[in-house]
């Protein structure tokens, strides 16, 4: 996943009650929140995800790598404006970078700051409380959004893919499916292609 595209999934996700499709793909779903559709879409399309980082970063709305016909241009300004996402020292956004679960976890802080805490912090094995993104992932993990893996690990420089930040978000808001998750998931034409993991919280954010 790019900076953008996690960027487009924070912004679409802030839309509240945003039920009309995108698209016909599962990387396109609307989901249920406004805020949440704009923070996937960030995150699922490639060059095109946001990410929120404490260092190197500083707070602007333009950036040199990002034109004014660039298609993501509006939301990445977005995004920014409301300090979901930054920048770097160099007054680059560096939209084709990929985004790690650290970098998601940051997002996932600055986008949903009032998230009710559903579980105890936990101490990950690979992120150190001096770790740049140490509060950001605690955050993330007690309000349900991200979890670790088996050993006790949180990865996070690993890169994030598409389907795991969507299931992300539907976790972290909480979407129940309202209908069978086959029958739902028949609107995307690569339906085929999602993860067996994430069909079920894909078909509940849609």
């Amino acid at each position: 996943m790019t900076r953008f595209i996690n960027l487009f999934t924070v912004y679409l996700i802030e839309v509240k009650n945003q039920r009309n499709h995108l698209g016909t793909t599962f990387m396109s779903i609307a989901f249920k929140s406004g805020t949440a559709l704009l923070l996937t879409l960030g995150v699922t399309a490639s060059a095109m995800a946001p990410i929120v980082i404490s260092a190197p970063a500083f707070a602007q709305t333009t950036f040199s790598d990002v034109s004014s016909n660039y298609w993501a241009s509006g939301f990445i300004q977005e995004l920014a404006s409301r300090n979901v996402i930054k920048g770097f020292p160099d007054g680059s956004f560096r939209p084709n970078d990929p985004v790690t679960r650290a970098q998601f976890a940051a997002m996932i802080r600055q986008a949903f700051p009032n998230a009710p805490r559903t579980r105890s912090a936990i101490n990950f094995t690979d992120v150190s409380t001096s770790y740049w993104g140490y509060e950001a992932i605690q955050t993330a993990y007690t309000s349900g959004f991200l979890a670790g893996y088996p050993g006790g690990s949180f990865r996070p420089n690993e890169n994030i893919p598409r389907a795991q930040s969507l299931v992300s978000l539907a976790n972290g808001l909480q979407y129940a499916g309202t209908t069978s998750v086959d029958t739902t998931l028949q609107i995307f034409r690569d339906s085929a292609d999602i993860p067996g993991y994430a069909r079920g919280s894909i078909a509940a954010a849609a």
